[in-house]
């Protein structure tokens, strides 16, 4: 970060580095030339863990009385872990076993995809914001 505040460039070619800084790091001009200049981390954003996520709605087509619930997971969530949540959430019998599937609202046409293997990411499924997942217990 320094490198680059005071006048230091990825390109070799354009550096322009102070003598304040070169007389504060000597050896610095040879390791670049060396080993390459560091990368330039100023123009990378912050991305937050909330950005992240895939919000998501869950309905349950055997209870149709129950309201949709809006869920918020990480692309990095197992189906297993999503499966325990839902249970707790929906106050279902841990023993009972809950079969998710998932459509795109975004589509006019909305075809049912299995969401079968429990070890898999949510990622794997390619489930984005704004589908809806069906549990079915």
């Amino acid at each position: 970060e320094e490198y680059y505040k005071s006048g230091g460039k990825e390109d070799l070619t354009e550096t322009s580095v102070s003598k304040e800084f070169l007389h504060k790091h000597p050896n610095y001009m040879k390791l670049i030339q060396e080993h390459g200049s560091p990368i330039d981390e100023t123009n990378f954003k912050n991305v937050k863990l909330k950005d992240l996520k895939i919000e998501v709605t869950v309905i349950t087509p055997n209870d149709p009385n129950r309201d949709p619930i809006s869920k918020a997971f990480l692309p990095s969530t197992k189906v297993a872990k999503i499966k325990m949540m839902l249970k707790r959430q929906l106050k279902i019998s841990p023993a009972k076993d809950l079969v998710l599937s998932y459509y795109s609202d975004k589509d006019n046409e909305k075809f049912e995809i299995p969401i079968d293997n429990d070890m898999k990411e949510i990622e794997f499924y390619s489930v984005t914001t704004g589908d809806v997942i069906m549990a079915r217990w």
